[in-house]
């Protein structure tokens, strides 16, 4: 037992005995997790350099988009273990710039050989390498949620659904990615692994929390990559990194194989869906994870099969369109992405019409009272070691937000009913009342939906591009991805533009009206070059047609460049 005086305290006190002890447990496993995973990517180095794998081929596969790729290995022209080879240096590679992977996974080399001793082909993701983001269980491994008092956890003793779909359809996970303290996170930092660069510019995040996913596919370390999305989790790291990305609808994909420490709460349903460097890659394993073979390993999903008459539809559609919300305005940068998306569409035959979803002010912060839950969500999940940079705004105002609010009322009334609105909940009885709100206004903005007669929705997908790693909480809250975790609409990213010289002089005269858009304008210095994204949504149990208007855009913009 711990005896003496520190500091005036007694600590030969029991409950400062057990928690000084626990720390030094939980720094101790840091360590050794660390170690773990530099051995762990040292044999992978190993087992590299002792390949036959030459660097014309490497540069071969790794120049092939998912179509060729998966044609390949399907007709033998390709061997499994070599494309996993050449994705498993080009994940070093990124790993070593922007610290994007928690753990290799040494079984992948071992299912690659078994696609190719395999004599028949074993599914539509036959050999393809696919990453996985740290909160999928796999096993062998431990799940944190970048907290890092779980690494005393017992490993995971059995792949969760997720990854025994995977493997029934030949795919070969290779790398689990770096995810924020606690997941609840724009950025993408922890304790643990430490924090992601972005790949246009490591000094700036990759953003949250599948921001390992991102960074890995924005680097071209993986041409497939599944993520979870809570408040804008898939979507927000796509709009940063220049990647794509699909939140489906929550049920839509089997809904019990990611880990949260934030469990029993459905108002803002986690989803999880594919992440790629084209959309193409999102229709592979959107078409493979909807096929009858797997819907009939989760008896709790709905029977909805890829509906490929909706992704292969011509008829034109009626789409609304903003540029902004009333939380958090919009840089000129991304609105510039949502009139560019818009033109193309015109004269591509769509009908664009302006939309301003009702009391979308409302349901923002709907949805943020019910992710901060008690309101002191981030003190009951990291225990025994400090908030990350990124959280601690969050971390340290908890059980204080409700007298802050007021402090700061008269000087930044919008601000202060931001911090108000993630004071937390504090009884069943309004949790109640939450619950029926949330049913109210998804039946109001269903209703202003169909008065439009609207197909689909563009808009932004963030108001800013990312900002240096550990300013990444200024940015602002997510509330354009947030608002359709709340609906439960399906909805993707993709990269439209980068922000240009004139975008940046133009937010010069970004004109603040609260205190998040005063550090937005100034965080955006040096911002010229980075991506930004737009988002495309459409109503529950429609993915395929986010991807027909995903697919249509990139493919159009790409082609308009070329011209």
């Amino acid at each position: 037992m711990v005896s003496g005086t520190l500091c005036g305290i007694n600590v030969h006190h029991p409950v400062f005995d057990a928690t000084l002890l626990r720390r030094i447990k939980i720094k101790q496993a840091i360590g050794e997790e660390r170690n773990k995973r530099d051995k762990n990517l040292n044999l992978i180095k190993e087992s590299l350099l002792a390949s036959d794998l030459t660097v014309t081929k490497r540069c071969c596969i790794l120049s092939m988009d998912i179509d060729e790729l998966q044609q390949a290995l399907q007709t033998r022209k390709l061997k499994a273990l070599e494309v996993l080879q050449a994705f498993q240096s080009k994940a070093l590679e990124t790993h070593e710039r922007v610290n994007c992977i928690v753990q290799p996974i040494l079984e992948a080399e071992e299912l690659a050989k078994a696609c190719d001793s395999s004599e028949k082909i074993l599914g539509p993701l036959h050999g393809i390498p696919i990453s996985l983001k740290e909160n999928i269980p796999i096993k062998g491994h431990r799940v944190t949620c970048g907290v890092a008092k779980c690494l005393l956890n017992e490993v995971i003793e059995e792949d969760s659904l997720l990854v025994k779909m995977l493997k029934n359809l030949g795919a070969v996970p290779f790398v689990r990615t770096n995810v924020p303290q606690t997941l609840l996170s724009v950025a993408c930092d922890n304790n643990i692994y430490g924090a992601t660069g972005n790949p246009y510019d490591p000094k700036r995040s990759s953003g949250g929390s599948s921001g390992g996913e991102a960074a890995l596919i924005g680097s071209n370390g993986s041409i497939l990559g599944i993520g979870s999305d809570v408040g804008g989790s898939i979507r927000i790291p796509s709009h940063y990194c220049g990647t794509y990305g699909l939140k489906a609808t929550s049920n839509r994909l089997t809904s019990s194989s990611t880990c949260s420490l934030f469990n029993g709460q459905s108002l803002v349903p986690t989803a999880i869906g594919p992440m790629g460097p084209s959309t193409k890659s999102l229709i592979v394993l959107m078409k493979a994870l909807l096929s009858p073979r797997v819907i009939q390993m989760d008896s709790f999903i709905p029977s909805i099969p890829f509906q490929t008459q909706l992704l292969e539809s011509k008829e034109k559609l009626r789409i609304g369109y903003y540029l902004t919300d009333p939380l958090v305005t919009a840089s000129p940068a991304s609105q510039r992405a949502v009139l560019v998306v818009k033109k193309f569409l015109e004269a591509n035959g769509h009908t664009l019409v302006e939309f301003n979803p009702p009391r979308m002010q409302f349901a923002i912060y709907l949805a943020m009272k019910i992710l901060m839950q008690s309101g002191k969500i981030y003190h009951n999940a990291i225990l025994h070691e400090n908030a990350v940079a990124p959280l601690k705004p969050l971390f340290y105002t908890e059980g204080k937000r409700i007298f802050l609010s007021f402090l700061i009322y008269l000087y930044d009334p919008l601000y202060s009913s931001m911090m108000y609105n993630i004071k937390g909940v504090k009884s069943s009885k309004e949790w109640y009342k939450m619950a029926n709100a949330k049913k109210e206004y998804c039946r109001e903005f269903q209703n202003a939906w169909q008065s439009q007669q609207l197909d689909a929705i563009i808009c932004p997908s963030m108001a800013s591009a990312s900002a240096v790693k550990d300013q990444m909480f200024f940015t602002g809250v997510p509330s354009y991805t947030l608002f359709y975790n709340l609906l439960d609409y399906p909805a993707g990213v993709l990269p439209v533009t980068k922000v240009t010289k004139a975008d940046s002089k133009e937010h010069a005269n970004y004109k603040p009206k609260h205190l998040l858009e005063k550090f937005i304008k100034n965080l955006m210095n040096g911002a010229t070059g980075l991506p930004i994204g737009i988002q495309c949504v459409a109503p529950p149990y429609k993915e395929e047609l986010v991807l027909r208007l995903m697919i249509e855009i990139e493919e159009g913009l790409k082609k308009e460049h070329t011209d």
